[in-house]
C-alpha cells in the first residue's frame, strides 16, 4: 500500500553552492577581525535555488550527500582513466594485426 498524504519520511538531496559573499570560507573580513558570514549563517554553503542558509539539522545531510556524489565521480574518473592508460597494441579494427 503506497502512502497518499502526509509528509515525505525520506530525505531529498537539493543542490547546494558555495556562498557568495564569503566563498565557501563561512566568515567575511570585518575592519578589525573576520566575522561569521551573515548570508550562510558560517556555514560556506547555501540552498543553490533559493539562495538561503542551509538548515543547520539538514546542513550535515546535505553536505554528505554533496560528499559521496563527489567520491562517486572520483571513483569513476578513476576507473576511466586507468582504462585509457592500458598498452594499446591492437591494429586497426581492435584485430591483433599491426600492419607490418
Amino acid at each position: 500500500m503506497r502512502k497518499q498524504h502526509g509528509p515525505d519520511l525520506t530525505r531529498k538531496a537539493k543542490p547546494i553552492s558555495r556562498c557568495v559573499t564569503c566563498h565557501g570560507r563561512g566568515v567575511t573580513k570585518g575592519v578589525f577581525y573576520e566575522m561569521e558570514c551573515s548570508s550562510c549563517n558560517g556555514e560556506g554553503w547555501t540552498d543553490k535555488v533559493t539562495g538561503l542558509p542551509l538548515e543547520s539539522e539538514d546542513a550535515r545531510f546535505q553536505l554528505n550527500a554533496y560528499t559521496l556524489r563527489l567520491e562517486q565521480q572520483i571513483a569513476h574518473l578513476q576507473r576511466t582513466q586507468t582504462h585509457h592508460q592500458e598498452n594499446n597494441r591492437r591494429g586497426p579494427g581492435g584485430s591483433h594485426r599491426t600492419g607490418d
